[in-house]
């Protein structure tokens, strides 16, 4: 098992920028045996707001986990963009996940790029990223899991701009206003409804939220929401806050329930 710290110059963003990339036994090994083509599949591990490129391996057992399913890791770091293409900060983080990042990452690592063998998963903040990218890109990925997530980013911006919150400025560069991108690529419901609307096939799509996390009413509405679409979905309510505890429970069951495609050892 292997731990890669990259830092590189990402043309999306203009500047270096750091990711963390887990690998499990090299191609050959034991644990890698009956991965498609000795590259192996990949989840595409999102963080939170405030944290960064580190949280999940400071914060979560995710590396044991990896290695035990054979599975290599990326995690990003995308400061408090909210995997935007910021709208008033002027980096470019949605274009640098989807398109700079995995190009890079796969020139030069053994990382598969097959639909079958790619992942999506985030929390809170990113758990609103990887809905979007998923939705944005579905051809990518055979699976996405939003842990704590924001569904309805558009609904929450709303009430904090309602309640003039500090949350709502502190949101602005990234997102700008409700107003600005309801209805457009960087809302989750409106995706889900056109994606519905085209008979897109979806990925295979994880949802979990505790019934103690602030955001729990919400995300329930969300979810009826996406039931009224006909979304197909894995979501099961269960007890916990938005603390890296229900995180780390929860990142064992994604890991567990995605489709990894292995051949049959000789």
């Amino acid at each position: 098992m292997a731990l890669l710290r990259l830092n590189y110059l990402s043309r999306a963003l203009s500047m270096q920028t750091d990711v963390e990339v887990i690998l499990p036994e090299s191609p050959g090994n034991s644990l890698a045996k009956g991965i498609c083509d000795d590259k192996y599949p990949v989840l595409w591990l999102l963080h939170g707001g405030g944290g960064d490129h580190t949280e999940w391996q400071r914060n979560t057992s995710i590396e044991r986990y990896a290695n035990k399913a054979g599975l290599a890791v990326v995690m990003p770091g995308v400061d408090t963009s909210g995997y935007m293409d910021m709208k008033r900060g002027g980096y470019r983080y949605f274009t640098y996940i989807s398109e700079d990042l995995p190009s890079f990452l796969q020139s030069i690592l053994p990382l598969s790029d097959k639909r079958e063998d790619n992942f999506v998963a985030g929390l809170s903040m990113g758990g609103y990223g990887a809905l979007k990218w998923m939705l944005r890109q579905p051809d990518r990925f055979a699976a996405a899991a939003s842990l704590s997530g924001a569904v309805d980013i558009v609904s929450i911006l709303k009430e904090q701009e309602q309640q003039n919150s500090p949350m709502s400025a502190a949101f602005a560069p990234a997102y700008g206003s409700a107003a600005e991108i309801e209805g457009t690529e960087d809302d989750v419901m409106y995706l889900f409804e056109r994606r519905m609307a085209e008979s897109t096939k979806l990925p295979k799509l994880y949802l979990a939220i505790g019934q103690e996390d602030f955001g729990y009413v919400g995300h329930t509405a969300s979810v009826e929401r996406l039931r009224q679409l006909g979304v197909s979905f894995d979501y099961t309510p269960d007890h916990g806050e938005h603390n890296w505890d229900y995180w780390d429970m929860h990142i064992q069951k994604v890991i567990d329930w995605l489709p990894l495609q292995r051949k049959e050892e000789n």
